[in-house]
């Protein structure tokens, strides 16, 4: 059998190549402005388009337009810029001879890390990859979020949904850059039920659907509590275990809640008449968008729960991590017929 062609890289990247993409809904400390963080850095876009105008006009040059807040609606204020690229290996290196798509799934994990750790209206625009005097159209992508999650006010019926810009204070920046080397110091595998939760909330922050919102936070939640194989109703598993887990007794009837609607969503592709009926809160905008970002925290809770075990852990398995949770709430507890409404004792 003959040996398969190595891939190569898309585009030969030199030692003036740069990689950027604007940020929305970000209002970032002054003290981490044109700091260098893990590879990265943060400049205001007036500040960006002065050193780097060369760059722009070469992307201009090419019909790739850089320049989004000209786009109605959309307003930029800053620019995440990579001063070193991940190289095939997932560390950093020179710019050369990088494939672009490495540069994207870097720019797109080091926005999550930073969603995990603030609000998800944080949102990144446009990519681009650029190098001066290049003979190939520069690289850019812009698949992973729709404008919608760009434009800092939605209108829906009766309703106007602001976004707050999301505060990055320098201590903020400091504590996610660590947590950052810490877990990518440790391979995570392909298979696992952690990856699978990242990717899934990383996606459901980057719609501005509701209802997809919805059922991929619900997922998160799914992938990281409920998938151990075992027999039992998946709300009962995930309000027990997420009430366990976050130590909050207060938030199983929302738990049970929103997965009926993501049910009624996922079943009929909307709200029945019967979710009308018993979850009719739900129906207005301002409500279930209030609803939405109370779910999107405990996915972010529950996600850095399974993160700091993976970073703790030599044989990180979510399997038995959720066999030893169960243990701890029988025995604490004690085996009733709802769990999670005995838990507000600890």
């Amino acid at each position: 059998m003959q040996n398969m062609p190595q891939s190569q890289p898309i585009l030969r990247l030199t030692q003036d190549t740069i990689a950027f993409a604007y940020l929305y809904n970000v209002n970032p400390d002054k003290e981490i402005l044109d700091i260098d963080f893990n590879g990265y850095k943060v400049l205001p876009v007036d500040m960006f388009r002065e050193r780097y105008v060369d760059h722009l006009y070469n992307l201009t040059a090419y019909q790739m337009y850089a320049i989004e807040n000209l786009v109605i609606g959309l307003t930029p204020e800053y620019v995440l810029i990579a001063t070193k690229l991940p190289n095939g290996k997932g560390g950093f290196d020179d710019l050369y001879d990088i494939d672009p798509n490495l540069i994207f799934g870097a720019f797109v994990n080091t926005i999550l890390y930073f969603r995990l750790h603030t609000s998800s209206d944080l949102q990144m625009g446009t990519f681009f990859i650029s190098y001066v005097g290049n003979t190939k159209p520069a690289y850019r992508n812009i698949q992973h979020t729709d404008f919608g999650c760009l434009v800092p006010k939605l209108q829906y019926v009766g309703y106007d949904l602001i976004r707050e810009p999301v505060v990055i204070s320098l201590a903020k920046t400091i504590q996610i850059a660590e947590f950052i080397l810490k877990f990518d110091s440790k391979k995570l595998s392909e298979e696992s039920e952690l990856l699978l939760a990242l990717i899934t909330f990383n996606r459901a922050c980057n719609t501005s659907d509701a209802f997809y919102k919805i059922t991929g936070f619900v997922t998160v939640l799914e992938s990281l509590l409920a998938g151990d194989g075992k027999e039992g109703e998946i709300s009962f598993k995930l309000r027990t275990r997420l009430v366990y887990i976050l130590k909050n007794p207060h938030i199983a009837k929302f738990v049970r809640d929103i997965y009926g609607i993501r049910s009624a969503i996922a079943h009929v592709g909307g709200f029945n008449k019967r979710v009308k009926s018993d979850y009719a809160e739900f129906t207005e905008p301002k409500f279930l968008f209030d609803q939405i970002k109370i779910l999107e925290s405990l996915c972010q809770q529950t996600i850095l729960h399974f993160m700091h075990k993976f970073i703790g852990q030599d044989k990180f398995n979510i399997q038995n991590i959720i066999s030893e949770l169960d243990k701890e709430i029988f025995i604490k507890v004690g085996k009733t017929e709802d769990i999670a409404n005995n838990l507000t004792s600890l």
